[in-house]
């Protein structure tokens, strides 16, 4: 939160002038953080890097700034958006290895070959699909 030295009242940094005065304008240095979590969130949404570039440089960041706040965000977030995709990756190797065993149960076994079959077919299921998502993130770097 921001602080008018006019009316001391504290006001959130998406606003550029004080809401109750209308005369106090924080400086850059007090909205920075607010820009840079706002970028990071519109990344996370899939924003493309020059939009959010040319967002900071009219906020009144230089475009040096700009461009090195943008890609160092750019960076976490496919960072993470791809340790995701690893995790689910492996999450969908574990679910088709462990559709086996219901497999082998309906195989091997005399009673509830239908309901392993099933039980088989949704893990199956749910491990390609898990696979195919994690996939597209490692390759992608977005969710």
């Amino acid at each position: 939160m921001i602080e008018c030295t006019t009316c001391k009242i504290s006001f959130s940094p998406s606003c550029r002038i004080c809401p109750r005065c209308e005369t106090y304008e924080p400086t850059l240095n007090e909205r920075i953080e607010y820009l840079i979590s706002a970028a990071e969130i519109a990344l996370e949404e899939g924003a493309a890097d020059a939009d959010l570039e040319s967002k900071l440089v009219q906020e009144g960041v230089s475009s040096q700034e700009a461009h090195e706040i943008v890609h160092e965000r750019a960076t976490k977030v496919r960072r993470a958006t791809r340790y995701y995709g690893y995790k689910r990756l492996f999450g969908g190797i574990a679910m088709v290895f462990l559709a086996g065993f219901p497999f082998a149960a309906a195989i091997f076994g005399t009673t509830r070959r239908v309901t392993f079959t099933a039980l088989g077919l949704m893990l199956a299921g749910m491990g390609v699909r898990l696979l195919v998502l994690g996939t597209r993130n490692i390759l992608a770097g977005r969710d």
